[in-house]
């Protein structure tokens, strides 16, 4: 028991960075498309700013998964703990249907 909580507990920035990660790339994208829909024309530099902290947003998600897979592929070995390709496909869908959603209530308001 303690073993596992050890494993979460060292996990738990990479889960922290991921999270971050999604919320910049929903923040940034979704800005973008509110910006590039609504009448005034945006400047150029926040167009850029948007887009840079979607980009940021998920390198760091992707940065913080390879992380936080290798090192939990490193605990579990090769036994049967380890995490299957279809897993590891689970935080992009929440991540794509997060920032679906916000751009949906966004284009609605």
């Amino acid at each position: 028991m303690k073993d596992g909580i050890r494993t979460e507990t060292r996990q738990l920035p990479f889960m922290l960075g991921k999270l971050v990660g999604g919320i910049l790339a929903v923040i940034g994208f979704g800005g973008l498309v509110y910006i590039s829909t609504r009448p005034p024309k945006p400047a150029a530099l926040s167009i850029l700013l948007y887009a840079a902290a979607g980009a940021a947003g998920i390198v760091l998600f992707i940065v913080s998964s390879r992380i936080m897979s290798s090192r939990s592929g490193k605990d579990a070995g090769d036994g049967p703990a380890r995490r299957t390709t279809a897993s590891k496909a689970l935080p992009w869908v929440i991540l794509l249907v997060l920032a679906l959603l916000f751009i949906v209530i966004v284009l609605v308001m």
